[in-house]
């Protein structure tokens, strides 16, 4: 397990998904945790005895569970609501790190903590995977949470954590990943996150506001940012193979793998937004994709592009020389696989093609091309936002030409400005 390529954050990130777990699991049983919190602790040298730590105050687990939360391939997590998927997430991420991982866990009430260690070393000297049950005091009774350590760490590892300018690197990709917890109203929850006791915040993105508006080539007017709220129909769902099923009986064997008592009907929603970044940029532009919360892809253009059998054209951006764009959005999409890295979404699932039908309309977004190719009116929210918002520069240089497409005549003052947006001014 250690030797699957997985970066070093997104090892971090598995961890952290199974506290956010454990929080949303506490608050289906009707335990609420006041004010959620993660703590990451990387190691500041390259010494033997560095070790990082993660450290959450949720409910905390009984020792059965405990003992089963850390066996290969068990995952007592809900694959529809949760993040944890396929059991695996914990003992790949821990694996990567280091040989030795220390788990301990405690419930508000109890008089100590229960843990175990997880020596790779040892378990291939004693040749079983059974370890010891260990216990010891706990000074409060009412706290709560559990406490994971990875120690001797891969000095490959070692190294890359100590560097100050991966911490960085590794914050920035943890406060995108989790933006959309990391602030008030959090979807599905919010949580607070620390790296070194230093508060993560999530990085926002840097668009105009919903009451801005331009005039749409059709008359009325377009705003910079468009709100998505779409439901679909329910279909049936495998929880034990996670695939999306015809219809048929609830009560029968799923199709595809042939367990029984485990098809349930699901919702599906596309929901978030879309809109206008205030500055250009030959990188940071397109959609985040988000599933339970967690940004699985960022920035991603795949929305971009017309597809028409085996031919691929780039419709955005072809009108800026620079090739800049500065259309964006975060797009909640809960009901789509992803893969078991977490780090993209499944392109073979039929919801992902739902999605982009919801987003981007049929046919191509540029409208002579979409006329020539015989397709009807499109009102889809991409269509209708690249219609207004695709030039990056006016047709003629008269009174209010800038204002109508919306753009910063000095992009770099407009960059400078958005990284100030950035750093919390």
């Amino acid at each position: 397990l250690g030797e699957i390529n997985i970066d070093q954050w997104r090892c971090i990130a598995e961890l952290v998904d199974n506290a956010i777990d454990g929080f949303l699991n506490s608050t289906r049983a009707g335990t609420l945790v006041v004010s959620p919190r993660v703590d990451v602790n990387l190691p500041m040298v390259d010494s033997d005895s560095a070790q990082l730590t993660i450290t959450d105050n949720g409910g905390g687990m009984t020792p059965e569970v405990l003992e089963r939360a850390v066996r290969a391939g068990w995952s007592g997590n809900n694959p529809i609501d949760n993040l944890g998927l396929f059991g695996m997430g914990f003992n790949i991420a821990t694996a990567r790190l280091g040989s030795v991982t220390e788990v301990w866990t405690t419930r508000k009430g109890e008089p100590e903590w229960h843990g175990l260690s997880i020596d790779f070393d040892q378990l291939r000297r004693q040749r079983h995977f059974r370890t010891a049950h260990l216990r010891r005091p706990k000074v409060d009774t009412e706290k709560h949470g559990t406490e994971i350590a990875i120690k001797r760490l891969k000095p490959e590892q070692r190294r890359w954590l100590a560097r100050a300018a991966n911490q960085t690197s590794a914050r920035k990709r943890l406060s995108q990943t989790y933006s959309s917890m990391l602030r008030q109203n959090g979807i599905p929850l919010s949580f607070d996150l620390f790296i070194n006791n230093k508060r993560v915040e999530a990085r926002r993105h840097c668009v105009w506001n919903e009451d801005r508006t331009t005039p749409g080539p059709d008359g009325g007017n377009i705003r910079a940012v468009t709100p998505i709220n779409h439901a679909m129909s329910p279909r049936l769902y495998c929880t034990h193979c996670m695939s999306w099923l015809s219809e048929g009986e609830i009560d029968g064997a799923c199709q595809t793998c042939g367990a029984t008592g485990t098809i349930m009907k699901r919702e599906r929603k596309v929901t978030g937004w879309i809109g206008i970044q205030r500055y250009l940029d030959q990188g940071e532009y397109g959609f985040d994709f988000i599933r339970n919360g967690r940004k699985i892809e960022i920035g991603n253009k795949d929305l971009f592009y017309w597809r028409d059998g085996e031919t691929e054209e780039r419709e955005y951006p072809i009108d800026d020389p620079r090739n800049r764009g500065r259309i964006v959005g975060e797009i909640h999409i809960d009901h789509c696989r992803v893969s078991y890295a977490k780090d993209r979404f499944d392109r073979s699932d039929p919801s992902w093609d739902e999605m982009i039908q919801l987003i981007r309309g049929e046919g191509p977004l540029r409208p002579d091309k979409a006329k020539a190719l015989g397709f009807a009116t499109n009102d889809a929210p991409l269509f209708q936002i690249f219609r207004a918002f695709r030039r990056t520069s006016p047709h003629s240089k008269t009174a209010g030409a800038y204002a109508r497409i919306m753009i910063v005549k000095d992009n770099d003052r407009a960059v400078e400005m958005a990284t100030y947006f950035n750093d919390g001014h």
